[in-house]
């Protein structure tokens, strides 16, 4: 569990460096986007070991450029 919660808090971290370099917009909420970093790469888990989905390594890309695209400042 530990290393989950250190998982969450560097994704935090480097999306606050992110923030103050200029590189997201300001109002995001780091933790909410280390949140929504973590669901994707459990969904792709999910998908690919539960599922067998062949189209999860390209969905999770989609799903990953769109929350990035929406972090930009």
């Amino acid at each position: 569990m530990h290393s989950q919660v250190d998982w969450l808090e560097l994704i935090s971290t480097v999306t606050r460096s992110a923030i103050a370099e200029g590189d997201f917009r300001e109002d995001l909420d780091p933790e909410q986007f280390a949140y929504e970093v973590h669901g994707i790469k459990l969904a792709h888990h999910h998908a690919v070991r539960l599922l067998r989905d062949e189209q999860a390594g390209r969905r999770t890309r989609i799903a990953f450029e769109s929350l990035i695209a929406a972090a930009r400042a």
